[in-house]
């Protein structure tokens, strides 16, 4: 799934750029139910959805707005996804330095000029697809046949009684496969056991505690004594390269 926000206080402008990029997209994945296009009129609606409900790929983010400004809704975002594209909307570039502070990916300026604004959004959204797509895949077994699902959409894997549920940013997937067969389709470098029971992304790792490791989503994943030496070395690696 690839998921979009569109969020701006001038809810007719949202609109107008939604249903671009509802556009772009059909083009690009032809089922529409490879892709989702939000809108959100505040900014407090969507830092409660991002990273709850779902993970967005891209937010449009309007950085002039009532109840709280682009900028600081951006901030809060940052605390629970570094990786998330974040497009600003402005009328303006004389904030550019402070988006930046906030890992902008891109600015769009508004116009209303539909072919102009498509010809930006389409840039945007073919750079960032493209990435996306380069990514690396975990394969697994569904009926008859075999699915793939981007190792960047995997929070963690959990035994659940005989079988072992994918955690993703879209929800929870559950495979008759073991945990240790699992492992070996896995990049260790993302990739970490931290108890008999789980193994995490580390991208969404932002915290450990003794026998404790936090995720981006604030779910409390245990953290074995048996793990603790060799999760809290590589947590200290991944962090420093983030």
């Amino acid at each position: 799934m690839f998921s979009v926000a569109v969020c701006d206080d001038e809810v007719i402008f949202a609109e107008h750029i939604a249903a671009i990029c509802n556009n772009i997209l059909k083009e690009h994945f032809k089922k529409e139910e490879a892709f989702s296009v939000h809108l959100f009129s505040n900014g407090h609606d969507l830092i409660a959805k991002h990273g709850n409900s779902i993970w967005y790929d891209i937010i449009f983010l309007d950085i002039l707005m009532d109840q709280i400004d682009g900028i600081t809704v951006a901030a809060n975002i940052r605390k629970k996804d570094k990786n998330v594209k974040i497009v600003f909307l402005t009328s303006s570039i004389e904030f550019a330095l402070k988006g930046y502070e906030v890992q902008a990916y891109q600015y769009l300026m508004k116009s209303f000029n539909e072919s102009n604004e498509r010809k930006q959004l389409e840039i945007i959204m073919d750079q960032i697809i493209s990435e996306k797509n380069k990514g690396k895949w975990f394969f697994f077994k569904d009926g008859t046949g075999f699915r793939r699902i981007s190792t960047d959409n995997i929070l963690y894997f959990e035994i659940s009684g005989r079988k072992t549920a994918i955690h993703t940013t879209n929800g929870k997937i559950i495979l008759n496969e073991k945990l240790s067969e699992i492992s070996k389709q896995l990049d260790k470098e993302q990739f970490i056991q931290c108890h008999q029971s789980y193994i995490v992304n580390f991208k969404y790792a932002v915290e450990i505690q003794r026998y404790k490791l936090f995720l981006t989503n604030e779910e409390m994943i245990p953290l074995s004594r048996k793990y603790w030496e060799s999760v809290k070395t590589a947590f200290l690696k991944n962090v420093s390269t983030r």
